[in-house]
């Protein structure tokens, strides 16, 4: 299966319109909408846990995309390792990071919205991404 790739004009244009403040703004607002209905606790096969969303929002009349993951760094390597953030911790915590994200071009899913960064809760180190995207 092939991946169809905006043209570079197509990535220009759409980099542009993400650069708005406002519509940002308004974009980080969803986000955190979603963080406080969707966010929920996982725990992989692999052994990896930590929270996720994932879920679409309307900004404008426009739909958009939401993916987030943060996940407690080494679990994956560590099955008996606990999770000691509650639902509610994780959700403020990651309420307040997503205020950092920035304007990103994906290579296969043209312009949107981005944040990676680390954050800690009672000891534990967390890794959090979050992709916004047009649909």
């Amino acid at each position: 299966m092939s991946t169809i790739k905006p043209s570079a004009a197509a990535l220009v244009s759409a980099a542009a319109t993400i650069e708005d403040e406002d519509l940002r703004t308004a974009i980080v607002s969803g986000v955190q909408g979603v963080i406080a209905e969707e966010l929920a606790q996982v725990k992989y096969n692999s052994g990896t846990q930590g929270f996720e969303a994932d879920a679409k929002f309307r900004v404008e009349g426009r739909r958009y995309s939401v993916q987030l993951r943060a996940f407690l760094i080494g679990s994956k390597s560590d099955p008996a390792m606990e999770l000691f953030a509650t639902l509610e911790e994780a959700k403020a915590k990651i309420t307040d990071l997503v205020l950092d994200l920035e304007a990103h071009v994906f290579p296969s899913k043209g312009a949107g919205f981005y944040v990676g960064e680390k954050f800690m809760i009672h000891s534990q180190r967390y890794q959090v991404n979050a992709f916004v995207y047009a649909l």
